[in-house]
């Protein structure tokens, strides 16, 4: 659907191969966010062997998920505004983590032979 919106836009020659990967990991990390908001909203047992698994991932897949942790705001109560809140940050800051990853891969990818020069989006 993104790319029928930029196409109908005028776009599509605009984006560089870089952009086009900054933008998938940053979707990716839009949907790595949703998908762990969407299991802690499911509300498992705190000690069963899949919130352990859940919080570890989440952990490790989302980053921003350790800022709450660091300023001890983790213990926030599951279907509540506040809970909505912090997932709606921790997708933000996944978003620009997974964007910048995308960007530092790409820059190692694509060179100026490709059409692109070296350092651009």
């Amino acid at each position: 659907m993104i790319h029928k919106i930029i196409y109908l836009t005028g776009g599509v020659s605009a984006l560089s191969k870089r952009l086009r990967l900054v933008m998938a990991f940053a979707l990716l990390g839009l949907f790595v966010a949703v998908v762990f908001y969407a299991l802690f909203e499911v509300d498992p047992q705190p000690e069963s062997a899949m919130a352990l698994w859940t919080g570890g991932l989440a952990l490790l897949f989302c980053p921003g998920s350790c800022l709450f942790i660091a300023l001890g705001l983790i213990d926030v109560e599951v279907r509540t505004g506040a809970f909505l809140h912090m997932w709606g940050i921790v997708t933000l800051i996944n978003i620009i983590v997974y964007g910048a990853m995308g960007a530092v891969i790409g820059s190692f990818m694509w060179t100026g032979d490709d059409g692109d020069p070296p350092g651009s989006l």
